[in-house]
């Protein structure tokens, strides 16, 4: 699974701070064609998937959950 930056709770601790530069906070969100960073709820569907019998025929794929940061 590829994913992208996820706000959690220790979020603002690896990017500077809650008082971090807006500037560079809107050029993240810019990569992002969502315009948002994820959030851990945006991750659990696909981990419940791929945790369940549902994905008993699924191999060796790559799923990005990413808000489209990184289309093909």
């Amino acid at each position: 699974m590829s994913l992208a930056l996820v706000r959690t709770d220790h979020y603002d601790e690896h990017s500077g701070g809650a008082d971090a530069d807006a500037e560079r906070t809107k050029k993240i969100l810019a990569q992002y064609p969502l315009r948002r960073l994820g959030r851990p709820d945006d991750i659990t569907p696909m981990v419940l998937l791929l945790a369940s019998p549902l994905s008993s025929w699924t191999t060796g794929q790559v799923v990005s959950v990413n808000g489209g940061y990184a289309m093909p």
